[in-house]
C-alpha cells in the first residue's frame, strides 16, 4: 500500500510531469530501434508476453495500436518488450504504469524487456528507473519474476543459515516463503545468524515487509540470534526506508 501511494504520488506530481512533456517535445528525433539477438521463446503459461514497437504515444494509444498487457486470474505476471520503441510520451508511460500496477495488485510481477534508449531516458527523468525492473533477456526477466526457479536452497556457514529469495516478496508468495523460512530455521537449531539474501528480489510490498519482520523475530528468539539482510537493491531499500524500518531490520540508513 505504501509503495503504490508513493509511486503514483510521484507520477502525478504536476510540475515534474509538465517538465517531462516539455522535454519530450524539445527532444531529438526518435532513435532507431534496438535489435536483440534471437533467444528462447516466451513461456506463455507462466507469464504474459507483450511487445510494443515504434512510437508509444497518445496517438498509438488512441488508435488501439498499443494497449496495456494486463494480468489474468491464471497468469499474473507480464513481460513487456520495449526494445523497438522509438519514442514514448506521458500517455505511453501511463499505459505502462497501468500494467505495472495491475500486476502488483494481483500478486504478480512486471518486467520491461530491453527497453530502448528513449524509454530508459524517460524512466530516468521520472525517477522510475529504480522502481520498475528491467532485463536484457527473457531468461533474466523470468528470473526477476521468480519464474525460472523457486527460492534458493538453504546455504550454511558454521553458525548461520542463508536463504536466497527470487522474484517479488508480495502477498501471494509470502505465506509459502514464510513456511519455508520457518522449517529451514527449525531444521538447523545450532544456527545463530539468519541471513536473508535479497539480491534477486526486485520488489516488496507490505506483506514482504511483514515477512522480514517475522524473520527478524524468528532469529531474535534464539540466544544471540540475529538477522542479516544482504543484497537489497535500491527499490527494496526505498520501501524499507519509507516504512522507517531500516534500524529495526539492521540495515544502515539510506544516504540522503
Amino acid at each position: 500500500r505504501l509503495f503504490n501511494r508513493y509511486l503514483f504520488d510521484l507520477f502525478f506530481f504536476a510540475r515534474a510531469l509538465r517538465r517531462q512533456r516539455a522535454a519530450l517535445r524539445r527532444g531529438a528525433p526518435p532513435a532507431a530501434p534496438q535489435l536483440r539477438a534471437p533467444e528462447e521463446a516466451p513461456v506463455e503459461h507462466d507469464h504474459r508476453f507483450a511487445s510494443w514497437t515504434d512510437r508509444a504515444d497518445a496517438a498509438a494509444v488512441a488508435s488501439g495500436r498499443i494497449d496495456a498487457p494486463l494480468p489474468t486470474s491464471e497468469i499474473r505476471s507480464v513481460i513487456l518488450d520495449l526494445s523497438a520503441v522509438t519514442f514514448m510520451d506521458s500517455t505511453g508511460l501511463g499505459l505502462m504504469l497501468r500494467s505495472f500496477r495491475a500486476c502488483k495488485q494481483s500478486g504478480g510481477g512486471f518486467v520491461l524487456l530491453q527497453p530502448s534508449a528513449p524509454v530508459r531516458t524517460l524512466l530516468a527523468a521520472m525517477n522510475l528507473d529504480r522502481l520498475i525492473p528491467t532485463a536484457e533477456t527473457i531468461t533474466q526477466a523470468r528470473l526477476a519474476l521468480g519464474l525460472a526457479r523457486n527460492s534458493g536452497a538453504p546455504a550454511s556457514g558454521p553458525d548461520e543459515l542463508q536463504l536466497t529469495c527470487d522474484g517479488d516478496l508480495v502477498a501471494a508468495r509470502c505465506p509459502g516463503i514464510r513456511r519455508w523460512l520457518e522449517s529451514s530455521w527449525a531444521a538447523k537449531p545450532d544456527a545463530r545468524r539468519l541471513v536473508f539474501d535479497l539480491s534477486r528480489v526486485t520488489f516488496i510490498d507490505s506483506s514482504g515487509l511483514g515477512l522480514l519482520v517475522a524473520a527478524r523475530k524468528l532469529a531474535a528468539a534464539r540466544t544471540d540470534g540475529a538477522l542479516e539482510i544482504r543484497g537489497a537493491n535500491a527499490n527494496v531499500r526505498n520501501v524499507i526506508a519509507i516504512a522507517r524500518m531500516e534500524e529495526f531490520l539492521g540495515l544502515p540508513a539510506t544516504p540522503k
